[in-house]
């Protein structure tokens, strides 16, 4: 499997492992997300909720890329994934979240996706 193709792999394996996280643990999940849930209810549910989402989306890149998918497929696809990473650093920003390290999570997966998308659909 090519070096890039890895890369998505583990891009997706880290996102099922956060998911599972995120579904197992809401609160402790979204506290390190940067907006944290603080009382018991549908923000919970919410929670775990994005969780599955990251299970689904890590599971999607992981069987793309072991499937050995066409680079520039493979490429673009992770771009288009990248909306993810981008929207979750909005949100955080939006609820004015003090989590320094949240933000940067956000900010390199996003870039990180890209990049290693762009790689994909320039050389893969």
């Amino acid at each position: 499997m090519p070096i890039g193709h890895w890369g998505v792999a583990l891009v997706g394996v880290a996102l099922c492992a956060v998911g599972v996280y995120a579904t197992i643990s809401p609160r402790g999940a979204s506290a390190q997300y940067g907006v944290r849930i603080v009382d018991d209810g549908p923000a919970e549910a919410f929670g775990a909720a994005t969780g599955l989402r990251d299970i689904a989306l890590g599971a999607i890149l992981a069987l793309l890329a072991v499937a050995q998918t066409d680079g520039g497929v493979l490429g673009g696809v992770l771009m288009l994934a990248a909306i993810l990473p981008i929207g979750d650093l909005l949100i955080i920003r939006r609820h004015r979240s003090a989590n320094v390290v949240a933000h940067l999570v956000h900010a390199i997966g996003a870039v990180g996706m890209i990049a290693l998308g762009a790689w994909l659909v320039l050389f893969g």
